[in-house]
């Protein structure tokens, strides 16, 4: 996972669940806020379960769960981000 601060990019261990960090834009040590958003990679894996599931009720299974969307992490100090999580591959 890519995290962006001070200019630089580094690699650091997202999630999908908030991480203890020090924030590379505030330099406090804080506890990330993390933001859920459907991304291409959503739409592209709601329509595979409906070609394969033949139901269209399964096909919102990806937009129902946080796992196949991508979390954003950022500070709740500063609301610098920290970086992005790319959701879940069927």
């Amino acid at each position: 996972m890519t995290a962006i601060g001070n200019g630089k990019i580094s690699e650091l261990e997202l999630d999908h669940d908030p991480v203890k960090i020090i924030c590379p834009a505030c330099q406090v040590p804080i506890e990330t806020e993390v933001s859920y958003k459907i991304s291409s990679r959503t739409h592209m894996q709601g329509f595979v379960v409906l070609l394969f599931a033949f139901c269209c009720g399964f096909c919102v299974l990806p937009y129902c769960l946080n796992a196949f969307k991508d979390a954003y992490h950022k500070c709740p100090k500063c609301n610098a981000l920290i970086g992005c999580h790319e959701g879940a591959e069927l």
